[in-house]
C-alpha cells in the first residue's frame, strides 16, 4: 500500500480539492513515486471538525507526509485590523497546525517510511514583519515557533521543516511559480537525514 500524502489547505472547496489532487498525483508520479491521494473537505479553523477529518485519514494507509499549506496573506493594517480577523488567522495558521501535529507525530513515527515528513509552507514574514500585513506577520511567526519546537522534539525521527517562499508567487516568475515551488518541495522532502535540521528558502533569482 503506498504511503498517504496529506495536504491541508485553508481553501477547501470540492472543485479546488479535486484539481489539486490531480496535480499532486501528476507531480509525484513524474518524480517516480507511487502515492495515494485522497480529497477530504473540512473547516480547518473548526478544531472538532478538523480532528474528525484527520481520523478519516488513518484507515487509508501509512502516513508518509503531511504538507500544511493552510494560510493566505491578506492586507491587515496596524491597529485597524479587527481582533476577530487576527484570531481567525491564528486558528487556521497556528492552532490547526498544532492539532494536526498532535495527530500526525505518533503516526509518522510509527509509519515505517524512510522519510516521514511534516512540511509547512511559510514566508520571510517571521524575520521581516510588514505593517500592512500585520496579522499574517504575527501568525507566521507563531507558526514558525511551533514548528521549531516540534523539530527540536521529534526532528531525529521525522523530517520537520519549512518551505519559505521569499516573495510573491506568480505564474510569470521563473523561480516562484507554482510548478517550480512544487518541484523544490519534493526535493526538500527527498533530503537525506543529515539535512533534516534546516529549512528551504526560495527566492526570485
Amino acid at each position: 500500500m503506498p504511503p498517504v500524502l496529506l495536504v491541508l489547505e485553508k481553501r477547501a472547496w470540492d472543485g479546488h480539492l479535486d484539481g489539486r489532487a490531480e496535480r499532486l498525483k501528476e507531480l509525484w508520479e513524474k518524480a517516480g513515486r507511487a502515492v495515494d491521494v485522497h480529497t477530504l473537505a473540512t473547516n480547518i479553523g473548526d478544531v472538532d471538525q478538523l480532528r474528525g477529518t484527520l481520523a478519516e485519514v488513518e484507515p487509508l494507509g501509512p502516513l508518509g507526509c503531511v504538507f500544511y499549506n493552510a494560510a493566505g496573506i491578506q492586507p491587515s493594517e496596524v491597529l485597524t485590523t479587527p481582533v476577530e480577523e487576527i484570531e481567525e488567522d491564528f486558528e487556521t495558521t497556528t492552532l490547526a497546525l498544532y492539532v494536526t501535529a498532535q495527530w500526525a507525530m505518533p503516526l509518522l513515527k510509527n509509519s515505517g517510511e524512510a522519510s516521514p515528513s511534516f512540511i509547512v509552507t511559510s514566508s520571510l514574514l517571521p524575520e521581516q514583519p510588514l505593517p500592512f500585513v500585520l496579522s499574517s506577520s504575527a501568525v507566521k511567526a507563531s507558526q514558525q515557533n511551533v514548528l521549531q519546537s516540534l523539530r527540536a522534539a521529534f526532528g531525529q525521527e521525522i523530517h520537520i521543516g519549512l518551505v519559505k517562499v521569499g516573495d510573491m508567487m506568480s505564474l510569470e516568475e521563473k523561480n516562484l511559480n507554482p510548478a517550480r515551488i512544487a518541484e523544490e518541495t519534493i526535493g526538500f522532502y527527498d533530503r537525506p537525514v543529515v539535512r533534516w535540521d534546516d529549512d528551504i528558502v526560495l527566492h526570485q533569482s
